[in-house]
Formats: structure tokens, C-alpha cells, sequence
């Protein structure tokens, strides 16, 4: 029997209470991705997954076994199935910029019960298929092994940023947060390059140049500056140049675009870098839909966090990165209503 899940970003609404939002994220991402018995969903894991957000769990075999065992099996499995709730079963994330709905799809229905669903099925499939996010190809993977996730930290890139420091499947906490986050990156953006979304955001920020605006090592010592390790690209002051009126009248929207999502992930690398040594955590496992379609931010993120700490530290980020706290939600209503 495979189920599936499918992924869909909707409209803004507020904040959920940061208990319920940390266990529903973490629900998500250690049943997609960070198992230890199950391939991990990431841009990074040991093989290629069958399908985005594909589960397969493990029910009693029915192929094997006497006619009684075998019939004991089956009613076991509808017994079960009598007492989930009726389809469609959706899960749902309430964050500060996006809600974000996740959708379970049964494969072993019968034929008259797909013939009762089927408009209903078709139109939801069609709905969230035709969405930017839903589009595997889009990735390039390199192989991680994840076979044991744990230490790790979790650093959740939404409106503002939360960081969780996960030792086991039930013992973590939250190391703390930082209000510079995705919601912060688009309201800048809006006020300097006159943009309204985060892809129109994010498509200027491809086009800029960030040293036009930020003063970077160089600027300020003429090259490296070896003493002290760093590179004569490493930025000293974000938006540093724009002191300067010279400055401020040669730039365009594109590099403000740039220097904004620059400056918002160098502080969110930073941040949690400092987080994964204090709590002796070499993997950072990074999610959110602020890394939705930003190639840069990923980059921007793996390259410092391999810089900076000379290699001990992995960068890791997962497919449909934003949707691991609705999948929690619909993985907790699932499991409340087994426990009934």
C-alpha cells in the first residue's frame, strides 16, 4: 500500500502557539526524512526517494500464512481504517506569512470508493500539482548520509527564525530565535525596490550585485586580512556603502534585492553556527519556506557554514522545505485519533 502527500503553500494568516508549532515541525521531519529506519527527504540523503513526500508504511504482509491468519490480518487492517476519520485528511501549518496545507492521497481505495471521490480527488490533485513547489526536477541532490540524524540542529526559516536543538525522536528543545527572518527580507525589499512578492523578491535578488552595497574586507584593508583568517570577500558592514551619496546614486534595485537577502542569511548562518557549538551539534538542518525557490540563501548558507568552522559543520536542506510543519499536524491528528 503506498499514500501520498502533496504540498501546497496558501494564503497568510497568524502566528500558531510556538509549542504546538515546534512539535508539529518536528512530527514532520522525523516522518520525512530523518527516521533512522527510512530514506531521508532531503537535499541531501542516502539515495533517491520514490516520490516527494512519499510514505510507505509497513503493514502485515497478506500473502503469506493460513486462510485464518490471513483474514485476521485484513480485519486488523479495516478496523483500523474504520476509525480514521473520513477522507480528505489535511494537514495545516499557520505561520506569520503563509499557511501551509499538506494533502493525503490513499492509493489502495476501492474502485467504488474512488468512483464516490473522484471529482472531489481530481480537482485537489489538480489544484496542488499545478503549484510551483510541487516540482522535483527543479533539485539538485547530493548524496548525504543520514542513517543516524541525531545531534542535530533545526533551524526553521519562516516570517522570523526559531532554532531547536534535537538529541533524539522525543528530546529537544528550543535554543532560541531571531526576529531577522523571510518576513523581514520581503518587508525591506518592498520598501527599497518597490516589489510585492517574494518571488518578484527573490527573481531581482538573482540579477544584483551585494558588494555595490556592502563594504566588504577588502574595502576597508586592501585584501585579506590574514591575521585573523579572513578573506578579502567576506562582507564587513552590510549595506556599508550606502554612506556614501556616490554610492547610493550608482546602485540598483537588483543589488539592494541582493544585499538584503544576503545581509538577513549571513545573520541567520551566523546565528546558528554560534547555536551548533555551544551545543557540540556538527549537523544544521535547515528549514522553512524562506529557502523556497532561493538558491542563493542555500548557498549563501552551506558555503559559510563550511567556511567558518573549517569544515565540522554540514549544511543540510530537505525537499519541500516548508511544509514539514503541516505534515507534523496531519501525522498529530492521525495519531490522536488512533489513541482513541
Amino acid at each position: 500500500m503506498g499514500e501520498q502527500l502533496r504540498a501546497q503553500p496558501a494564503a497568510s494568516a497568524g502566528p500558531p502557539p510556538p509549542a504546538a508549532a515546534s512539535c508539529s515541525l518536528l512530527g514532520g521531519l522525523l516522518q520525512n526524512g530523518f527516521h533512522p529506519s527510512g530514506p531521508p527527504l532531503s537535499n541531501g540523503g542516502c539515495g533517491e526517494p520514490p516520490h516527494p513526500l512519499l510514505l510507505r508504511p509497513e503493514l502485515p504482509p497478506l500473502s503469506h500464512g493460513s486462510p485464518a491468519k490471513k483474514c485476521r490480518l485484513r480485519r486488523r487492517v479495516d478496523s483500523g481504517r474504520r476509525h480514521r476519520p473520513p477522507f480528505p485528511w489535511f494537514g495545516m501549518d499557520i505561520g506569520g506569512t503563509l499557511v501551509k496545507l499538506v494533502y493525503f492521497e490513499p492509493k489502495d481505495i476501492t474502485a467504488e470508493e474512488e468512483q464516490e471521490e473522484v471529482e472531489n480527488l481530481k480537482s485537489i490533485r489538480k489544484y496542488l500539482t499545478s503549484n510551483t513547489a510541487y516540482d522535483p526536477e527543479q533539485c539538485q541532490k547530493k548524496p548525504y548520509c543520514l542513517d543516524n540524524p541525531y545531534p542535530m540542529l533545526l533551524v526553521n526559516i519562516g516570517s522570523g527564525v526559531s532554532i531547536l536543538a534535537v538529541y533524539s525522536k522525543d528530546n529537544y528543545k528550543r535554543v532560541t530565535g531571531s526576529s531577522l527572518g523571510g518576513g523581514t527580507f520581503l518587508g525591506l525589499c518592498c520598501l527599497l525596490t518597490g516589489c510585492e512578492t517574494f518571488e518578484e523578491a527573490l527573481e531581482m535578488a538573482a540579477k544584483g550585485d551585494s558588494t555595490n552595497v556592502d563594504k566588504l574586507v577588502k574595502d576597508i584593508y586592501g585584501g585579506d586580512y590574514e591575521r585573523f583568517g579572513l578573506q578579502g570577500s567576506a562582507v564587513a558592514s552590510s549595506f556599508g556603502h550606502m554612506m556614501s551619496k556616490e554610492k547610493r546614486d550608482s546602485i540598483s534595485k537588483e543589488d539592494l534585492a541582493r544585499a538584503t537577502l544576503v545581509t538577513i542569511t549571513n545573520n541567520i548562518g551566523s546565528i546558528a553556527r554560534m547555536c551548533a557549538l555551544n551545543e557540540n551539534i556538527d549537523k544544521v538542518v535547515f528549514v522553512g519556506n524562506f529557502l523556497r525557490i532561493n538558491m542563493i540563501s542555500m548557498k549563501v548558507l552551506a558555503y559559510a557554514m563550511d567556511y567558518w568552522s573549517k569544515g565540522q559543520l554540514k549544511a543540510l536542506f530537505l525537499e519541500h522545505e516548508g511544509y514539514f510543519g503541516a505534515v507534523g499536524a496531519l501525522l498529530e491528528m492521525l495519531k490522536m485519533t488512533d489513541d482513541q
